[in-house]
Order: C-alpha cells, then structure tokens, then sequence
C-alpha cells in the first residue's frame, strides 16, 4: 500500500476531542473512519493521475495512493456520539468524552 501524508492537528474544545486532517483529492465516498476498541481509524485513497507526453505519443497514467491513521482515544470517549465532516479538503472527526 503507497501512502501520502496528510497533516493532523488534534485538540480539545467544548468537552470533544477534535481531529482535523488535511486530506487533498480525496473523495468523500473513498474514506472510512471506525473506531474499534481505544482506536479510531481513518483510512481512505485518492486517484493520482499524470499526463506525459513520449516520442512514442500522449500517455495517461493513473494510480492509486491510500492513506491510514490510527489514533487512541480515551476510555471516557462516547464512541457512539463520534462524528465526522469532509469539507473540502479538511476532515473534521469529533470525539465527546466524558471528563
């Protein structure tokens, strides 16, 4: 699996755990966010397309690269009240906990 690396940012606001991730040229419907045990995972792909033009002629090429990341959420999470939001290229994972 080829990988890119999309920057994180992870705070805490109005008694959430916040998780914003910058993920560019990614399409809503190629992510997964599941939480099993204490982790949260976030994995998904996006299409990589290049154009290269050869002596030979014009060539399109295109390939997948796919994306995981794992984070541990406290014991005092709410799992079932988890949320996430794909605008643009920003996703957006809201994790409430119980202090």
């Amino acid at each position: 699996m080829m990988a890119f690396e999309q920057p994180e940012e992870v705070f805490e606001r109005h008694g959430a755990i916040v998780i914003c991730a910058h993920i560019p040229g990614v399409r809503k419907e190629s992510i997964y966010v599941g939480v099993r045990g204490n982790r949260l995972t976030v994995e998904g792909e996006r299409l990589m397309a290049a154009d290269m033009i050869l002596p030979q002629g014009f060539v399109n090429e295109s390939c997948y690269r796919s994306f995981r990341k794992v984070f541990f959420i406290p014991d005092s999470a709410r799992k079932r009240r988890i949320r996430a939001r794909l605008k643009g290229d920003i996703i957006r994972i809201e994790i409430p906990h119980n202090r």
